[in-house]
């Protein structure tokens, strides 16, 4: 259940499924301030999230990545999508034009004007301590751009 993530998360402030592709991967928009500095930032994040349980009630794992999504662009990928005209894309066309927009960095979303996060290919494995079974042992991979000064 992503809106699990309000337990642990208290950045976020939304969370909104944009679309849900099948029972294990859905793409998701967070919307993030940062509420520990004088100065209060937000980001917008747009991703891709995989996720199965591998050992039921003990192991987790989760992936994700930024993506553009039409619905949401951001200024980079909006030049993109008219550079290939997309007005009849398919999901195949937007899988390339995430690929070429990986690694180009943070970009302002031009629906909300906060800046976007730029999330490499992260994943996370979550399992059950097995001493303490009421705590979990989370190991994560993440390759993050948050952009800013």
């Amino acid at each position: 259940d992503p809106t699990f993530r309000y337990e642990y998360d208290k950045m976020l402030d939304e969370l909104q499924i944009i679309d849900k592709l099948d029972n294990n991967t859905y793409i998701a928009r967070y919307l993030h301030t940062n509420k520990q500095c004088y100065i209060k930032q937000q980001r917008e994040t747009i991703c891709v999230i995989r996720h199965r349980c591998v050992v039921k009630n003990d192991k987790y794992v989760a992936a994700g990545m930024s993506i553009e999504h039409k619905l949401y662009p951001t200024e980079i990928g909006q030049k993109t999508f008219k550079q290939m005209d997309i007005n009849r894309s398919s999901s195949s066309d937007l899988s390339n034009i995430s690929k070429q927009l990986s690694g180009k960095g943070p970009s302002k979303s031009l629906s909300s004007g906060i800046l976007r996060i730029d999330i490499k290919s992260s994943g996370w494995v979550i399992e059950r301590n097995v001493k303490k079974p009421t705590d979990s042992i989370i190991s994560y991979i993440t390759n993050i751009n948050f952009g800013g000064s």
